[in-house]
């Protein structure tokens, strides 16, 4: 993977988690069938011994960078088939996280 490409979606990554708590819970992975968007800090727990697991993620899946191909459903993708969720303050968020 190019160091650029690598670079952006980093760059694009760090500003995602940046923004307010009340912008990222807009995209709530609790919001989307599929699975897909924000996991807020202690949303998901691995350990049944403790509250919550200590970090935040964005869940996304596979999808063609070709607009016209962009909304349609994967057959393959099981529970985890349907629309990404982006941020729509982020210019270029989902084109440089989808390169890498």
């Amino acid at each position: 993977i190019p160091e650029t490409t690598v670079n952006r979606a980093l760059e694009k990554s760090k500003s995602f988690f940046s923004l307010p708590a009340e912008k990222k819970a807009e995209l709530d992975i609790t919001k989307s069938s599929g699975f897909k968007g924000y996991n807020a800090l202690l949303s998901s727990n691995n350990d049944p011994m403790s509250r919550g697991d200590m970090h935040e993620g964005f869940e996304f899946g596979w999808e063609e960078l070709i607009p016209k191909e962009r909304d349609e459903k994967r057959t393959n993708d099981g529970v985890m088939a349907g629309a990404n969720v982006w941020p729509s303050d982020l210019p270029n968020f989902r084109e440089s996280v989808l390169s890498y």
